[in-house]
């Protein structure tokens, strides 16, 4: 089970910028968010940028693994951490011509990250417009492929 939420502070402009560059500075921005006192790291992460855009819409490995270094350092911190998919325009423009690869991209995450107790996943963290019903069901199925995974 994931901690308790209580002070938190979002780690953005890094992870979500293109490119995954910024890994270290984020490294950083955790220490000195332990420091002051906060127990909570949100890491909105510009996903579309590292997954194919045709089937089976792979997840580049070494994205999983950068971020997995900087969720295991937060994590080796004490601190809990929410993991977001952030910049998806694809899925903003076309809802339903992106589900199956939003799908796809959430098992994956689902896969690297659930395993570590103390994470949290936020499907969508981009404003969603009330009249695209699709996207909201999207977002819908990806919170059921979360908990479909083992240990939830």
């Amino acid at each position: 089970m994931a901690g308790p939420v209580r002070r938190g502070v979002n780690v953005a402009a890094l992870l979500d910028a293109p490119g995954l560059e910024a890994a270290g500075r984020c490294v950083r921005q955790i220490e000195v968010a332990r420091a002051a006192g906060f127990d909570t790291v949100r890491l909105p992460v510009r996903w579309s940028d590292h997954t194919d855009a045709r089937r089976p819409y792979t997840v580049e490995p070494a994205a999983l693994e950068l971020v997995g270094g900087v969720v295991d350092h937060a994590l080796g911190r004490g601190l809990t951490v929410v993991v977001n998919v952030h910049h998806f325009d694809e899925l903003q423009a076309d809802p339903d011509g992106q589900r199956d690869r939003f799908l796809a991209r959430w098992d994956q995450l689902a896969r690297r990250y659930l395993p570590i107790s103390s994470s949290w996943s936020r499907v969508l963290s981009s404003a969603v417009a009330p009249s695209r019903s699709s996207l909201g069901g999207s977002a819908h199925s990806g919170a059921a492929a979360l908990r479909t995974r083992p240990g939830r």
